[in-house]
């Protein structure tokens, strides 16, 4: 495949072109391209260390991109892209600079879905109530290959570095010299990368209607998807439920279920705790 952002650009438009809404798995064919247009980007402004910055690779794309931010409290969601008349206009609806990246780069992967040559720019593809999800889900997939790189070096010694899944400390720290939300990080090591088979990770809160600890999210590596156990039964399990309760900050502890064994460390945070399971050999 040629190195040229041109073609690669041509490319996700063909793909673009060949969506079908009888046919979902057409939108797998456009996921590889976008990984493309996203690398050839973060090349092209010669980015090569954390944190990924946007205003460039935004004006790599298209002259008129107008970045809006907009605290409203009572938005049902972080943000949306509209075009105008010259460009599009990316507004954001939080005052988290990490949420602030995630949705700036989950919105310019919409861009990839509009005639760029057409002044104002006009859909190549009008999603079907049907693929609203499958266009979101490849957003965020464009957005991941912006903000953590699978080309940079930064994000391989990572995995160099640690032999493991981070602790949440450490995922903590990677997520401040990045500048990516939690979710984005674990999703990219996890799914993404396919990095760390043996590990899982979870958020975690406090259902009062439950009087339980509950998932929010679990994120799991490959031998965990194996075990076939969802992230609730992990977490209904007594034995994490009452290390849960007696969290001050910190733990690290062993825990059996059905036949297999693993260790948990967990931490609390404001609105969460996040919790790492490791598989034991």
């Amino acid at each position: 495949m040629s190195d040229s952002y041109e073609d690669k650009l041509k490319s996700v438009k063909k793909a673009v072109k060949k969506l079908n809404y009888k046919n979902f798995d057409s939108w797998n064919y456009i996921k590889k391209p976008l990984q493309q247009i996203a690398i050839s980007l973060v090349k092209k402004t010669n980015q090569k260390n954390p944190p990924i910055k946007l205003e460039p690779i935004c004006e790599n794309i298209h002259p008129n991109i107008d970045i809006n931010i907009r605290i409203k409290n009572d938005e049902d969601k972080f943000g949306s892209m509209t075009p105008t008349e010259s460009g599009f206009n990316i507004y954001v609806f939080s005052n988290n600079n990490k949420t602030q990246r995630t949705v700036i780069s989950h919105e310019i992967g919409h861009i990839f879905f509009y005639n760029l040559d057409q002044s104002p720019p006009s859909k190549l593809y009008e999603a079907s109530r049907f693929e609203k999800s499958d266009l979101e889900w490849i957003c965020y997939d464009f957005g991941r290959e912006l903000l953590l790189p699978r080309t940079s070096e930064a994000i391989h010694e990572i995995d160099e570095y640690y032999s493991s899944l981070p602790s949440p400390e450490n995922l903590k720290q990677i997520t401040n010299s990045w500048e990516v939300t939690i979710d984005y990080l674990l999703r990219r090591l996890l799914h993404d990368l396919e990095k760390y088979d043996n590990s899982a990770s979870a958020k975690i809160s406090y259902d009062q209607r439950k009087n339980r600890y509950v998932k929010n999210k679990i994120w799991k590596g490959e031998n965990w998807e194996k075990k076939k156990i969802s992230g609730n039964e992990i977490i209904k399990n007594d034995r994490i439920q009452n290390l849960l309760k007696n969290l001050e900050k910190d733990i690290e502890s062993e825990v059996a279920l059905n036949d297999f064994e693993f260790k948990i460390i967990a931490q609390k945070y404001k609105h969460y705790i996040l919790c790492n399971f490791y598989l034991k050999d």
